[in-house]
Parts: structure tokens; C-alpha cells; sequence
């Protein structure tokens, strides 16, 4: 259950991705039909299915208020109906001061994750070619509507046209912050990678490659169209978090290691009968 310490360095570099992913959260709630809940400086988003997104992401209150506020959080959270998710990256947790909150209203640890940092000042990747396939930055969607796309799967369930109406929204949005592209073999979308823009900074989501496809150097193709178009954009930086697998693949893209990123969860029905 307790949260990993982070330096401040890990700290400062986590900023990028903790704003980042508040700001993904709350779009991915608003284009999908959720809920976005906000009072002050008590932030929180859901999307109307299970998702890692889904509850308080970093809050970045003064230790005096923290069980007033995280009480006040959960009062609006139930009014959702669903499980909630509490995202303490290395920025709002430097210390691991949460630990005594969540163990009191019983949450449940899910993971820690290591998150990277990109900083674009001086990045120079550059994606090789690989033979048969295809990137593609996505423009329109009109013609992966029958692709099985790596990150969703078929548009056979309400929610995987929630996920995939997200994208074609974001995609032809006026103020554009969301750029997608996608890994093209043998005639069938094999990969895909976002990169999401908040201000000066980016975030990197739904890295993917269907299995029969990865080590052909597709994922770091990926990236490196991502990375590099985010350094074309101006911005200063791109952070991500990661699963052990791929932490191959983000350091070889350029990343640093910026500490750790700790998910935990409280289920729909326990959070439902907390008496606050």
C-alpha cells in the first residue's frame, strides 16, 4: 500500500505528465459522456466505463487540507456511481503523505508505475523506415471505422464507439490538441500511439502493437513520429507512464526515468456506503 518517496527532481520533471493526464482525463470524460466534477481546486473526471483516468488525479493540496478536501472529493465521486481511482504521481506525492488517507477509507493499491520524461530542447530522433509498413498520421476516421485499432478492438460495444467517437472528436476539434498515428501492414492497422497537447507540454497515450507485430522496431517508429512532432509543435517537453515491458522502448525513444506513479481503488459499492 505505500506510496513510493520521489526526489525533487523526479518531481519537477513529473509536472509535464501529472497536468497533462488531469487535462486527458477530463477530455476523455467530456467526449465520452462522463462526468466532470469540479469545486475549487477538487478536480475530478470519470468516463461512463472502467478506465485508469477514472477519479482524482494528483491533487496538489496543502498537507493542512488534505483530509477535508479528499472527504469532500469522495462525497462528489459518489454521485457518479462508479468505482474511483485516486493517481498520486511523483509531484503530489514527494513525500507519500496520502498513504494514511487511503488506508482509512480501505483503497486499494493497483500498481506503481514508473513514468518518463522527454525533454524536446535537444531531441533528434528520427523514425527509420521498416519494410511493409506504413505510418500514417491520421487526419480523418472515416476509413478505420472497420479496422480492429490496437487500443480499442472492433467497434462491437457501446464502449469501444465511446472510445473511438473521442478520437474522431478530438481529431476535428478547432483548437487542435490531440494527434494520432497509426502503423499500417499487410492492409490492417497493426499499432497506434496520441499524443495529447496541454499548453507547452505533451502526453504520449494508447502506445499499442497487436502482438504478432512487436520487435520489428514499429513501436519505436511510433514514437519517434510522436516525440518528433511534438518538437515541430514547440513544446518543451512529453512525459508518459509506463508498463515494465515497455520501459525498453520509452528509453530508447530518449525518455528518463522521473520516479514513480501510484493508481489506487475503491470499488463502486464500498464507496457507495462510505458515510461521510
Amino acid at each position: 500500500m505505500a506510496a513510493p518517496v520521489n526526489t525533487a527532481e523526479e518531481s519537477k520533471k513529473a509536472r509535464v505528465y501529472e497536468r497533462n493526464r488531469n487535462a486527458y482525463g477530463k477530455a476523455l470524460a467530456q467526449g465520452t459522456g462522463g462526468w466532470v466534477l469540479e469545486e475549487g481546486d477538487i478536480k475530478l473526471s470519470s468516463a461512463p466505463f472502467p478506465y485508469p483516468f477514472n477519479g482524482l488525479m494528483s491533487p496538489p493540496w496543502k498537507a493542512k487540507e488534505q483530509d477535508t478536501k479528499f472527504r469532500r472529493a469522495l462525497e462528489l465521486y459518489q454521485t457518479t456511481g462508479r468505482g474511483m481511482v485516486v493517481a498520486l504521481g511523483p509531484a503530489s506525492q514527494p513525500d507519500a503523505t496520502y498513504r494514511d488517507i487511503l488506508q482509512h477509507y480501505r483503497f486499494q493499491c493497483v500498481y506503481h508505475v514508473p513514468y518518463f520524461h522527454l525533454d524536446l530542447a535537444n531531441y533528434r530522433g528520427k523514425a527509420k523506415r521498416i519494410a511493409g509498413v506504413k505510418i500514417e498520421h491520421l487526419e480523418k476516421t472515416d476509413h478505420v471505422t472497420q479496422e480492429a485499432l490496437p487500443w480499442i478492438g472492433p467497434l462491437t460495444t457501446p464502449i469501444r464507439k465511446a472510445k473511438f467517437r473521442f478520437l474522431d472528436e478530438e481529431l476535428t476539434r478547432r483548437s487542435r490538441r490531440t494527434w494520432q498515428w497509426l502503423a499500417w501492414a499487410n492492409g490492417k492497422v497493426v499499432g497506434g500511439v496520441r499524443l495529447f497537447r496541454q499548453r507547452e507540454t505533451g502526453g504520449i497515450y494508447d502506445m499499442e502493437v497487436h502482438e504478432e507485430f512487436r520487435r520489428r522496431g514499429i513501436a519505436l517508429a511510433l514514437m519517434h513520429h510522436a516525440c518528433g512532432y511534438a518538437a515541430e509543435l514547440g513544446l518543451k517537453a512529453v512525459g508518459l507512464s509506463a508498463s515494465g515491458q515497455a520501459v525498453p522502448l520509452y528509453l530508447k525513444t530518449g525518455f528518463t526515468p522521473a520516479g514513480q506513479w501510484s493508481d489506487f481503488y475503491l470499488g463502486a459499492g464500498r464507496l457507495a456506503k462510505l458515510k461521510l
